[in-house]
């Protein structure tokens, strides 16, 4: 590795970056309050019907995918210092947009500019990765990037238990508390910054990298299209296997239990979630370059799960502990995927194609999840909710044999 001599206003920053990073990371990876409430504040507050709450999700995608390509090589003139504070002050106003337009558009805008900001924020990681290599710890990544995760799977854990109380007392409450969340994040920004910008940094893989292009050229490959299918999997797996457990319970319970039931499932789930990132590190190790094969083994159980319990007419106990089961698995394969995913790209790309994969990565999250979503939607158009997740659980087996494809590779 290539170092030029630190200095100590260097080293101050690094440790200060170091240390804020995982509140950073958990502070602003997501609109933290809003995130819980979403649909109460929409139909409630803002008396959207279904069909608008839809479009918002559908507008947005389409328009981040449009200009995806410009904005790819805006982040490539800004560097990844002044895009991690871009995105935050990004986020910032898409939720001031979203909690006070009196009309439906001005929330289109802030659920466009709430797309938005996650393609600039997410350069955060890419310094993480530079500093690390800089001060000679890029073993250290997965675990401060862990860290973050976790940290943001203990917040939304709490949030979840008083976010329908606060609700309750002031429906406007959940998203002032979310502005508040909103501004730390990007006070916090001017603390984060990339060291590649003041010094070159230069991996000790960078020639290994070079000599291998076309083998790592087809790496990249295989992980775009994994990362594209698992996200799209995970998040409308998440959504339609909680709305089928909904209806299950609601064929057996009355709607007060429903509601009770399904409140503790979502609480567990994110238990769950928080319990993955605790012990990612340890269940890494185990398997190291098939972890990946372990990741979609999981995704595959977990539909399966949610299936069975389906079919199953008694005991209604067990019927719902297996597909609460599943449900919980989608939660906890979530955040150890992205780490994975993200230490591989950084691992195999030169540090001047690093930008350009994060951002294909979250086009690819966003296309995937758009296409996912669509054949869903045409599904039900003719079919229940079930083969929906019988799809899911076929589009899982696929993901199998693109995993087994990428550990040939990178082993």
């Amino acid at each position: 590795m290539n170092i030029k001599p630190e200095t100590n206003l260097i080293n101050k920053k690094l440790k200060k970056f170091n240390k804020i990073y995982p509140w950073f990371d958990a502070i602003s990876s997501d609109l933290l309050f809003f995130i819980a409430i979403d649909t109460l504040f929409f139909t409630i507050v803002k008396k959207f019907n279904p069909a608008q709450i839809s479009m918002l999700t559908t507008i947005s995608t389409l328009v981040i995918i449009t200009i995806q390509v410009p904005l790819i090589n805006l982040i490539k003139r800004l560097g990844n210092t002044k895009s991690v504070r871009i995105g935050t002050f990004i986020l910032l106003i898409s939720a001031c947009l979203i909690t006070f337009s009196p009309n439906y558009m001005g929330v289109v805008i802030g659920r466009i500019l709430y797309e938005l900001s996650f393609i600039f924020r997410n350069m955060v990681a890419i310094s993480l990765k530079n500093n690390l290599i800089y001060q000679n710890k890029a073993n250290d990544y997965k675990k401060m990037l862990n860290n973050g995760y976790t940290l943001y799977a203990a917040i939304t854990l709490i949030i979840a238990l008083v976010s329908g109380p606060i609700f309750n007392i002031n429906n406007y409450l959940p998203m002032y508390l979310c502005i508040i969340f909103c501004v730390i994040g990007f006070i916090m920004s001017f603390k984060i910054f990339d060291i590649s910008e003041i010094y070159k940094i230069e991996s000790d893989k960078e020639e290994k990298i070079e000599s291998k292009k076309t083998k790592i050229s087809i790496i990249i490959i295989f992980i775009l299209i994994s990362y594209t299918l698992v996200y799209g999997l995970i998040i409308n797996g998440q959504g339609n296997s909680k709305l089928l457990i909904q209806y299950d319970l609601t064929k057996n319970f009355e709607i007060t239990a429903v509601a009770m039931y399904l409140s503790i499932i979502v609480v567990v789930s994110r238990v769950a979630r928080l319990f993955a990132n605790l012990i990612f590190e340890k269940v890494y190790s185990k398997f190291l370059e098939k972890f990946h094969i372990f990741i979609a083994t999981m995704l595959l159980l977990a539909f399966a799960l949610v299936i069975c319990g389906h079919f199953i007419v008694e005991p209604l106990m067990f019927k719902f502990i297996v597909m609460a089961t599943g449900f919980c698995i989608i939660l906890m394969i979530r955040d150890p995927f992205r780490i994975f995913m993200q230490d591989l790209v950084l691992s195999n790309t030169k540090y001047s194609e690093q930008q350009v994969i994060f951002a294909y990565m979250d086009l690819g999250r966003k296309i995937g999840t758009a296409v996912i979503s669509i054949l869903i939607t045409a599904i039900l158009t003719k079919l229940s909710l079930i083969y929906v997740i019988i799809i899911m659980l076929i589009l899982a087996v696929a993901h199998c044999f693109v995993a087994i494809k990428l550990y040939k590779l990178i082993k």
